[in-house]
């Protein structure tokens, strides 16, 4: 049967019916975009390549960490699989919805790509803590480059005005990309 002949297969410059009666538990839509920065790799070099399972447990990852403006964040297995719910009730996040031994593997396959870094987390008073996951994410030259300029800027406020409160702010901004500046004064 052609194209013509059937109606009910959209051609490429057809627009596709859109069902206005969602089903209950349908997913409502998506409300202006707020933005995570995803690193273009993700989508050009790493997607084809990962799991399913992996490209979840990564996408939460990136939105736990650079979501939040933070190179890198503590988190539980249980916040990968369920989600985040506050001490008041109220949901964050659903997490990636896998089960704890498919976010495991996937987790494995994640380390032993190189794409991200983890670091189990143990103390004296609560035992096994939340592990802290960050992208590996490789310098480039404007990167190494940032804390510099923000250690100039910084040094050169203080000597202007004798005051350091912006200089933490100014160092927040350079994202802390490389150890600090040796430009800046204590």
């Amino acid at each position: 049967m052609s194209h013509k002949e059937d109606s009910s297969i959209p051609l490429p410059c057809q627009s596709i019916p859109v069902d206005v009666g969602a089903s209950e538990g349908a997913f409502p839509g998506f409300r202006a975009p707020s933005y995570t920065m995803v690193p273009d790799e993700l989508f050009d070099d790493l997607m084809a390549d990962l799991s399913g399972a992996a490209l979840k447990v990564l996408l939460y990852i990136v939105r736990r960490t650079f979501g939040f403006k933070k190179q890198s964040d503590d988190i539980s297995l249980a916040q990968i699989c369920h989600g985040i719910i506050t001490k008041e009730g109220r949901v964050l996040d659903h997490g990636t919805g896998l089960s704890k031994s498919t976010v495991q593997l996937a987790l494995k396959e994640l380390l032993a790509k190189n794409v991200l870094f983890a670091a189990a987390r143990v103390s004296a008073h609560r035992g096994h803590e939340a592990t802290t996951y960050r992208l590996n994410i490789h310098s480039t030259a404007d990167q190494a480059v940032a804390p510099v300029l923000a250690g100039y800027l910084i040094r050169a406020h203080k000597l202007w005005t004798g005051e350091s409160s912006l200089a933490n702010s100014i160092w927040r901004c350079a994202g802390r990309l490389v150890h600090p500046s040796p430009f800046l004064l204590a």
